[in-house]
């Protein structure tokens, strides 16, 4: 059974009475040990904390503004997040911290969180960079890579990869926000394409755009549509739902995206957020 660690670093901000740095973590965590008010340390035992048995370890030199704390335990890890963060509570919402400043050094309940939602985001990008391989190549074929990555996007890819780019590693050379962008970003059409490609109306005529008058008030809206900037999801991906739901649920992925894959700090409401996030994506 693997272990939950926390550990901490309390600075002393203000001297409380006669209570040394030592015997305010102890208070914290509801120990009494003649240890800490003979300065004999490091101290150590184990507390029962909502069934939970937790290790515990205070360290440093007696008299110094500096102290350590570790927190241990070998317990299911949700029982372990349910007790480690009662403690982690205690030590940030305790009214004595104005006589302390106390710092995580090492978060084991957010890599607990990590750990649990990677393979899920994992999968997510995968499968999301998939699904637009698949709509890109069977709308423009080998060719997708030259008629739907903006130059400037291919450059920045390019340089990020140090070399020539392969068409099969274009999309993995994009980030989740590069992605967005690539699918939502709203591009100018080349107007005399479409106008070509207008030059024949309802009728059978054939004219050049000026001659207004050969085209019906319905040719006339599809044209002005036509011209319209337009995304890359607008033009090839509708059919799998709206752009403004996807771009909400892809959008809504990167916060839990930069916290997971930088093992930042993750609380136990974010966690169940980021779960809930999941299975509001589209499917």
């Amino acid at each position: 059974m693997s272990e939950m660690k926390m550990n901490y670093i309390f600075i002393e901000k203000e001297t409380q009475d006669s209570i040394s740095m030592c015997e305010q973590i102890a208070e914290l965590l509801g120990v009494e040990d003649s240890k800490m008010k003979s300065g004999n340390l490091p101290t150590s035992g184990f507390i029962c904390l909502q069934d939970v048995e937790v290790f515990y370890e205070i360290s440093g030199k007696s008299g110094a503004d500096q102290y350590f704390l570790e927190l241990s335990t070998k317990a299911r890890v949700n029982r372990a997040v349910i007790a480690l963060q009662t403690l982690d509570d205690t030590i940030y919402q305790s009214p004595k911290q104005k006589y302390y400043t106390a710092i995580r050094v090492y978060d084991g309940i957010s890599e607990s969180y990590c750990k649990r939602l990677y393979p899920k985001y994992a999968e997510f990008e995968r499968l999301l960079r998939a699904l637009v391989s698949l709509i890109v190549t069977k709308a423009y074929g080998s060719a997708w890579q030259e008629e739907t990555v903006p130059e400037e996007m291919m450059a920045d890819l390019k340089k990020n990869a140090r070399g020539n780019l392969p068409i099969s590693e274009t999309l993995e050379q994009m980030n989740l926000s590069t992605v967005e962008e690539y699918l939502f970003a709203e591009r100018e059409v080349v107007y005399e394409e479409v106008v070509a490609g207008s030059g024949e109306n309802a009728s059978g005529k054939t004219g050049k755009i000026t001659d207004f008058e050969q085209f019906s008030k319905e040719e006339l809206c599809r044209l002005l549509e036509a011209l319209r900037p337009t995304s890359l999801w607008e033009r090839h991906f509708e059919s799998l739902g709206s752009q403004k739901k996807w771009k909400e649920k892809i959008v809504g992925v990167h916060p839990v995206r930069n916290k997971v894959a930088h093992q930042k700090r993750i609380s136990g409401a974010e966690y169940q957020q980021y779960r809930q996030l999941w299975k509001m994506l589209p499917d």
